[in-house]
């Protein structure tokens, strides 16, 4: 008997303690097989088998190899299943700058239960897909020095419960910055530097009472900064420098209590009342070029 023609559950009790990835090597032997490999009963039996479990002293996961892009590059039902079953068991994921040339998939959603995730230095490249509003217990998101491209998703928004760090800087994101962002009520730190940011710095961003660090310099934005700055009563790093703003920095930033350092150079339309900053500040002000 061809072990093709053998019976699904068969082939899941043959099949299902090897490595999804070695099984996925397997599936040009015939187009049935194919289909076997990649169906969410036989990939939900394998991976109940052969993952690897969150231990008593541990509930991270670094991966350390090039072999562990399984989430990166293979089949797309096989990306979702294996963030569901497997990659969901951790509540922290690195993958250590092994991830090169690869996309951030669609299933990236399907981490409902992962609360950090670092993919800083990896190579990155594409845009981040709109699905990122399906992690919903995310705390902390890392993707900086990468080659991510296009807009910012507004989906982001949708984590306003959890969201305490965001970290987007230094990759070729474009666009303008959602309001949406705005409704992320626990984030403290934005990280949006080094990237092709256009169009002006929505109000919104002020709303977020327990944001400490917002960093959006060296961007492409222009306009006047929100005169609702004061809003933001826990600001204590404030870099809009290297962009294209004008107009008065509002007088309303006298308010923020805790703001230690705010730099501005590299924006020649922008003014601002250098005795005031100097008196006010205890920390480091940046003047204006």
């Amino acid at each position: 008997m061809l072990l093709v023609t053998l019976p699904h559950e068969l082939q899941c009790a043959i099949f299902a303690w090897i490595p999804i990835r070695n099984c996925f090597q397997l599936r040009l032997l015939a187009k049935s097989f194919s289909n076997f490999i990649t169906s969410r009963h036989f990939l939900i039996a394998n991976l109940t088998q052969v993952m690897s479990r969150p231990t008593d002293q541990t509930d991270a996961k670094t991966f350390e190899t090039g072999l562990d892009t399984l989430f990166f590059k293979a089949h797309p039902m096989i990306q979702k299943v294996y963030a569901e079953f497997a990659l969901n068991q951790w509540k922290q994921l690195e993958w250590s700058a092994w991830v090169v040339d690869c996309q951030l998939p669609t299933a990236i959603g399907a981490l409902s239960k992962v609360v950090n995730i670092d993919l800083s230095f990896c190579e990155l490249k594409g845009p981040i897909p709109a699905e990122v509003g399906g992690m919903s217990a995310l705390k902390e998101l890392y993707v900086h020095q990468n080659s991510l491209t296009g807009q910012i998703p507004m989906e982001f928004g949708l984590l306003s419960s959890n969201l305490r760090v965001l970290d987007l800087s230094d990759n070729l994101l474009s666009g303008n910055i959602p309001w949406e962002l705005g409704n992320l009520t626990s984030l403290n730190c934005l990280y949006l530097s080094q990237n092709r940011l256009s169009g002006s710095i929505p109000a919104s961003l002020f709303t977020l009472t327990k944001l400490r660090d917002l960093y959006i310099d060296r961007n492409e934005l222009s306009g006047q900064i929100p005169s609702n700055i004061n809003e933001c009563v826990e600001l204590r790093w404030l870099h809009l420098y290297k962009n294209r703003l004008s107009g008065p920095i509002p007088f309303e930033i006298k308010k923020l209590r805790h703001l230690e350092s705010c730099e501005f150079r590299g924006n020649p339309e922008l003014t601002m009342d250098f005795e005031f900053f100097v008196i006010q500040l205890e920390g480091d002000v940046d003047e204006l070029e």
